[in-house]
C-alpha cells in the first residue's frame, strides 16, 4: 500500500528460520523427493506464509486509512507482523472494526487455501496439495492465535472495545487486555517449558522447535503487553491532570525563564508566534492528554492555553513527553 514503509526485526528471521525448519521435516514426512526438492518448497511456503501475514497487517491498514488514521509502518517481528498507527481509534465501533479486519482477512485465506489444497489434491497433484494444506493451517493458525484475548493481539484490541463500550473508559480497558496479555505471555514460555517432560513429539527436533517457538512468542507477547499496559497508564495520569499544571506561565515566558516544573534544559520554540485562534488554543480546564491529541492532530508543537478568551499560558509537546517519560519510567 502506497505511503507504507515495511520494516524487519531481528526476530522475524528467527521466525523465518523456525518455520522454514518445521515447514521442511513437514515435508520430509509426507512427501517421497529430494533434500534441494524439499528446502525449495519449504522456502517458497515460508515466503508465502509471511506475505500472508504482510497482507493481514495491510488489512488493518486500509481500514484504518479509510477512518482517516494514518499508518506510517508495518514491522515483520516474531508473531508475525504489527501496523504502527499513527493514532489510537476514536470510538470503540472503530477500533473494533480495525482489530477485527485482520483475523477476518487470515480466515478468509484460510478457507481458500483449503480450498486450493481439496482442488489440487482431486486433480491428484499432491505436492502442490500438500503445500496448499500447509498454509491453509498455518492461516488457521494465526486467525486462531491473534484471537487470543491479550493486548496487543487483535483479540485483546477486540476486547479493549468491548469493555471500551461497557465502561466508557479506553485507558482502564486498555489496561486490563494488557494485563490479560501479559498471563498469556507467561502461560505460553511455561507451556514451552513443560511440554518436554510430555511424550507429545517424534523426534527431539519437534520438542526442540516448540520450546523455542513458544518460550519466543511467549516472552515477546509479555514485554508488548507490558509496554502497552505502561503507556496506557501514563495516558491515565495524562488525562486527570490538567494543563493548568503542566503550562508554562505567561509571566515566565515575558521574562524568558525556563519553567518550575518541565523539561530540564527549559528551552522555548524559536519563535512563538502572537495569533491566538482557535487552533492554536486550548482551554484551561482541558487535560494534557487533550492537549497531546490536539497537537499531534493539527500538527504543532505547542499551544496557547487560555481562561475565558485570554492567554494565561504556553503548554509544549515537548514537556507533556517529558513528563511522560518520567510517569512511564
Amino acid at each position: 500500500m502506497k505511503g507504507i514503509v515495511i520494516k524487519v526485526h531481528w526476530s522475524w528471521f528467527a521466525a523465518f528460520f523456525l518455520i522454514f525448519l518445521a515447514v521442511y521435516q513437514f515435508f520430509t514426512a509426507n512427501l517421497e523427493s529430494t533434500h534441494p526438492v524439499y528446502a525449495v518448497l519449504s522456502l517458497a511456503v515460508t515466503l508465502a506464509f509471511f506475505l500472508s501475514v504482510l497482507l493481514h497487517e495491510f488489512t488493518h491498514s486500509l481500514v484504518a486509512r479509510k477512518r482517516g488514521v494514518q499508518v506510517p509502518d508495518i514491522t515483520l517481528f516474531i508473531f508475525g507482523g504489527i501496523a504502527r498507527i499513527g493514532r489510537e481509534a476514536d470510538t470503540p465501533s472503530a477500533e473494533l472494526r480495525m482489530a477485527a479486519a485482520g483475523p477476518l482477512f487470515s480466515f478468509s485465506a484460510f478457507l481458500a487455501f483449503t480450498g486450493l489444497a481439496l482442488l489440487t489434491g482431486w486433480r491428484g497433484w499432491d505436492t502442490a496439495s500438500l503445500a496448499f494444506t500447509i498454509l491453509a493451517m498455518v492461516n488457521f493458525g494465526l486467525t486462531f492465535f491473534n484471537l487470543l484475548p491479550g493486548f496487543p493481539l487483535d483479540g485483546g484490541r477486540i476486547l479493549r472495545a468491548l469493555l471500551w463500550k461497557r465502561w466508557n473508559d479506553p485507558v482502564r480497558s486498555t489496561v486490563v487486555s494488557a494485563r490479560i496479555g501479559q498471563a498469556l505471555g507467561i502461560l505460553l514460555v511455561a507451556i514451552g517449558l513443560v511440554s518436554p517432560f510430555f511424550d507429545l513429539y517424534q523426534s527431539g527436533y519437534d520438542m526442540a522447535a516448540t520450546v523455542l517457538w513458544l518460550a519466543f512468542i511467549g516472552s515477546f507477547l509479555f514485554q508488548l503487553a507490558r509496554r502497552g499496559g505502561r503507556q496506557s497508564l501514563v495516558h491515565m495520569r495524562l488525562s486527570s491532570t490538567g494543563v493548568a499544571q503542566g503550562m508554562r506561565p505567561l509571566d515566565v515566558i515575558d521574562q524568558g525563564l525556563p519553567p518550575t516544573e518541565g523539561p530540564s534544559n527549559g528551552h522555548f520554540p524559536r519563535s512563538i508566534p502572537t495569533e491566538s485562534d482557535a487552533s492554536s488554543t486550548i482551554e484551561e480546564d482541558a487535560s494534557l492528554l487533550e492537549a497531546l491529541k490536539k497537537m499531534e492532530a493539527e500538527g504543532k508543537d505547542f499551544l496557547w492555553v487560555v481562561r475565558e478568551g485570554s492567554k494565561v499560558g504556553l503548554i509544549l509537546r515537548e514537556d507533556i513527553l517529558e513528563r511522560s517519560r518520567r510517569e512511564g519510567s
